[in-house]
């Protein structure tokens, strides 16, 4: 089993015990008409608020590469306590291989310090 992700200033988890994955997919992509809202655009603009372990990022640069794969995504996300690195690695490993590519080409980017602010990846 693995550990879910608890986030300590609200003392709650970043995703559904039972499958984030499917939860993601349900509120936030059908929620959003996703990804039947890209097929009359050439660009695209997913705001959130929250990051955490950037489950809903990951998902949607999956569903953009089986479905859009020209689209261009811009996605915004504020998060007041960003996780570091290998929290989110932690957090998303019930995901195995389904996201490791990503997630690693992700990190190669990401800022080393857990900072609030502006960082464009």
């Amino acid at each position: 089993m693995y550990d879910v992700p608890r986030s300590n200033a609200f003392d709650d988890i970043y995703f559904s015990v039972e499958n984030g994955a499917e939860e993601s997919e349900f509120v936030f992509f059908k929620g959003n008409n996703l990804p039947q809202s890209w097929d009359t655009n050439s660009s695209y603009t997913i705001a959130e608020t929250g990051f955490g372990t950037g489950l809903n990022f990951f998902l949607a640069w999956e569903l953009l590469e089986k479905n859009a794969p020209d689209l261009y995504l811009k996605f915004i996300s504020y998060e007041m306590y960003p996780l570091d690195a290998e929290e989110i690695r932690k957090g998303l490993s019930r995901w195995g291989s389904r996201f490791e590519d990503k997630i690693e080409k992700f990190l190669s980017v990401y800022p080393e310090q857990r900072e609030t602010g502006r960082h464009i990846l």
